[in-house]
């Protein structure tokens, strides 16, 4: 057959099939086109296209004489749109040698519509694994098409979502794949096996955690709300025992999470057979610190240790990735989204005991010096400020809360607010100054005990805070109006950060 192939048939001026590019964790489907004109022989390609992309002419071009398929000296334009996309990486070799040998006549057209072709090309014509797979087959799953990638890629796919893929190995078997008249059957889905999901649903997240009954409250309220922590002390091993046990309080990864995740594990080139779970990351932010580190955040806690010196560069860096925009990595055009709780540990004071008068012996100078080496920041995106605590021995004869109901409390809460903004997939801690307001619906007698409780000092974006914390209290109770206690209870968790 092959020997056939290589005898051309009519030249076609203008031919294309499809390709698909990764932007963010996300794909775009991507048409390359290529035209055969007479005139000076040259080989150009355009369409918003990376220096490795542009490189693929001489590969192609090599790859393919290499193969047996000699291209005759023409004007050869390969465009690849939408323009507005920069296409980056190898994996367009593929398509753009399946567009050439359609255009000189070498195989039929009438298949390169039904897929989405990826690979790279080696000089032999051999087809190379390529990278951030993943994502691409949920463009073909939407546009309804198939995928013909490189053999060893299949071995890295082990969840295609029933996508009928076809491996090859170089340019030949292409070349024979699209002209067989039995196409169809050279497609099939790989077993659609979801990953293993880590979700080792705990009954008693705080098991071994003794005393911080604030704190864990606190955690409850932050995991139904979608608030981030700021918490202070000096017991650090407590409160990183205490951000693993708030993963535990979180909702198990909805279907939607979990193919971020395994998108994200794709696009930094992690693979895909990885246990999918909520993490905690713990970063140190007086140290220089990769996005890469942050990216490992998504979809669970990023706990921020010793935030009394932070740097700049890394401030900003956290500050990017809790915007909704999302975080580049370093120069490149990647844009991947950040979705987490940011937990900040601070120290009040030098020998980390204030506001506890009897064990801290520092100067109200120093306390002072010490809590303006906290970058604002962390006090601005914080809703929630709790004292964590090294409890003693008598917090031993304690007996550990039984937080199964407090769960389905939280579970009950994230549902009232999936109500509430309905398709914004929102929580209370996203709500704007104007919904905070509309949402809370206090009662007449909520605005009384409002206004003799606030101080005549306290600022706008505190009171806002409050009413947010509040709304998430009172979805916790199942109530649709926030009550005073419900405004007390916000009053001093968001009061405790002003001290701060």
């Amino acid at each position: 057959m092959i020997d056939l192939l290589r005898e051309r048939k009519e030249v076609i001026v203008f031919c294309k099939c499809f390709s698909a590019a990764v932007s963010g964790i996300n794909g775009r489907l991507v048409t390359v086109e290529a035209d055969i004109r007479n005139g000076l022989p040259c080989f150009q390609m355009v369409g918003c296209i990376a220096g490795e992309v542009k490189e693929a002419k001489d590969r192609v071009k090599i790859a393919l004489e290499n193969s047996g398929f000699i291209l005759p000296p023409k004007h050869i334009t390969v465009n690849m749109s939408p323009a507005e996309i920069r296409k980056e990486g190898t994996s367009f070799d593929l398509p753009v040698a399946a567009a050439l040998l359609a255009a000189f006549g070498y195989i039929p057209d009438n298949n390169l519509d039904k897929c989405i072709i990826l690979g790279e090309l080696s000089l032999d014509g051999r087809v190379n694994k390529v990278g951030s797979l993943l994502p691409l087959i949920y463009v073909a799953k939407e546009k309804g098409l198939k995928i013909i990638c490189p053999k060893d890629n299949l071995t890295d796919l082990g969840w295609s979502d029933n996508v009928p893929i076809c491996g090859i190995a170089d340019v030949e078997e292409l070349a024979e794949i699209l002209c067989d008249k039995d196409f169809e059957d050279h497609f099939s889905p790989l077993s659609d096996v979801i990953p293993h999901l880590k979700n080792d649903r705990d009954p008693f997240p705080f098991h071994g955690i003794y005393g911080n009954s604030g704190a864990k409250r606190a955690l409850m309220i932050a995991a139904a709300g979608g608030h981030n922590v700021l918490m202070t002390g000096k017991a650090e091993r407590e409160k990183k025992k205490l951000t693993e046990a708030f993963l535990k309080l979180l909702p198990p990864l909805t279907q939607n999470e979990m193919i971020q995740i395994l998108k994200m594990n794709s696009v930094m080139g992690e693979g895909v057979k990885v246990i999918v779970e909520r993490k905690a990351v713990v970063l140190d932010p007086s140290r220089n610190i990769d996005p890469k580190v942050i990216f490992g955040a998504h979809q669970g806690v990023l706990f921020c240790e010793n935030a009394n010196s932070s740097k700049a560069a890394n401030v900003s860096l956290i500050r990017e990735g809790l915007n909704r925009s999302g975080l580049r990595i370093g120069e490149s055009t990647k844009v991947l989204p950040c979705s987490f709780f940011l937990f900040t540990s601070a120290t009040l004071c030098p020998c980390g005991n204030y506001p506890d008068k009897e064990k801290c012996e520092c100067t109200l100078k120093q306390i002072s010096k010490h809590l303006a080496s906290m970058d604002e920041f962390y006090k601005e995106v914080s809703d929630l400020s709790v004292m964590v605590y090294d409890p003693d021995f008598r917090a031993l004869k304690e007996q550990d809360s039984n937080y199964c109901d407090n769960y389905g409390k939280i579970l009950a809460a994230r549902k009232r607010q999936a109500l509430r903004f309905g398709k914004l997939q929102r929580l209370n801690a996203d709500m704007t100054d104007t919904e905070s307001e509309k949402y809370c619906d206090l009662s007449e007698k909520g605005r009384m005990f409002l206004t003799s409780l606030l101080p005549e000092n306290y600022g706008i974006s505190d009171y806002f805070k409050m009413l947010r914390v509040s709304r998430t209290v009172a979805d916790l109770e199942e109530s649709d109006t926030v009550c005073p206690e419900h405004l007390e209870e916000a009053f001093y968790l968001v009061g405790e950060r002003r001290t701060v």
